[in-house]
């Protein structure tokens, strides 16, 4: 699976959560933290890794999630995140 196209579903998934800003370019909305600069809330992250896991088929374990809590993710370390997931369940 390509990054790109891993990256387009969580930006939509972001998107549908607490809303980017759509002149930024893709670049720019990977730099973004969900909590800090998007004002969203650990619930958002929930949903966005929810949404990614039925998308993809992935299995998100409740450390994993936790540690994705804890950290305030940019989109760009979600996504590198699924990246990693989709590859060890894939294999």
């Amino acid at each position: 699976m390509e990054r790109s196209e891993v990256r387009k579903k969580i930006i939509e998934f972001a998107d549908n959560n607490v809303g980017i800003d759509e002149s930024l370019s893709d670049e720019q909305k990977e730099q973004l933290r969900i909590v800090e600069d998007l004002g969203g809330d650990s619930l958002d992250i929930v949903e966005i890794c929810m949404d990614t896991e039925r998308e993809f088929g992935i299995i998100i374990t409740d450390d994993e999630g936790e540690k994705l809590l804890a950290d305030d993710p940019t989109i760009g370390e979600i996504v590198d995140f699924m990246m990693q997931k989709i590859s060890e369940q894939t294999e």
